[in-house]
């Protein structure tokens, strides 16, 4: 087998590339292997914080394996096998729409407040006396335009 093309540039073998492909899916393999022993500890813990920060989640998905199971009885059973059998996923899949949910509440909270926040309470105050402008004498028409023309404004355009 010849690693080098005709015009001198590198080609990785078709049997190479297989084994790195392989060893990368082996490597793969058992990151999350560790990453399944490691939730396999702390999923009894985040499916009690789960309960704690927000329990219409687990409800929620209770309820949901329940319709499936009168709608469709194989594919219910078998999603509640594998949600026992991937227990430490399905309660870090909780956990984690708790804590999402928690923060669109929060947001929500903070947005429903900003708009209360933003029309304030007012009050009418009835004026006996209008506004009394009597005392005002009105400008004529040439003050109005002398006053106009005698702008420094106007001298720019002269």
């Amino acid at each position: 087998m010849n690693i080098f093309s005709e015009n001198g540039s590198r080609r990785i073998s078709p049997l190479m590339a297989m084994l790195a492909f392989i060893a990368i899916m082996v490597l793969l393999f058992y990151v999350a292997k560790g990453v399944f022993w490691i939730l396999s500890f702390v999923a009894p813990i985040l499916f009690l914080i789960t309960l704690v920060i927000n329990r219409h989640v687990v409800f929620d998905y209770a309820r949901s394996l329940m319709r499936l199971t009168k709608s469709s009885p194989f594919m219910g059973i078998a999603a509640i096998v594998l949600s026992f059998v991937a227990f430490p996923l399905v309660s870090a899949f909780l956990f984690g729409k708790a804590l999402l949910m928690k923060k669109v509440d929060s947001l929500k909270e903070n947005l429903k407040k900003e708009e209360e926040a933003e029309f304030s309470e007012y009050e009418e105050i009835e004026e006996d006396d209008p506004l009394v402008l009597d005392d005002l004498e009105p400008l004529k028409e040439k003050e109005i335009l002398k006053e106009s023309n005698d702008s420094e404004y106007d001298d720019l355009f002269n």
